[in-house]
């Protein structure tokens, strides 16, 4: 694996574990507790729930 991937995992990883475990989990407060730009963390995010299926009922 290269650096650079090795670098975008760690980064994915703590975002997403900044999503899953924080009350506020808005875009501007993930950016700033981990310290990436809000685009970064908004890519992130949407590429992690891209896999998911939500349950929801209407």
């Amino acid at each position: 694996m290269s650096e650079l991937q090795d670098l975008q995992d760690k980064k994915d990883a703590i975002v997403i574990d900044l999503f899953l475990n924080n009350q506020n989990n808005t875009v501007p407060n993930l950016a700033k507790l981990s310290g990436l730009q809000e685009i970064t963390v908004h890519q992130i995010i949407n590429k992690y729930l891209k896999n998911k299926t939500i349950n929801a009922r209407f």
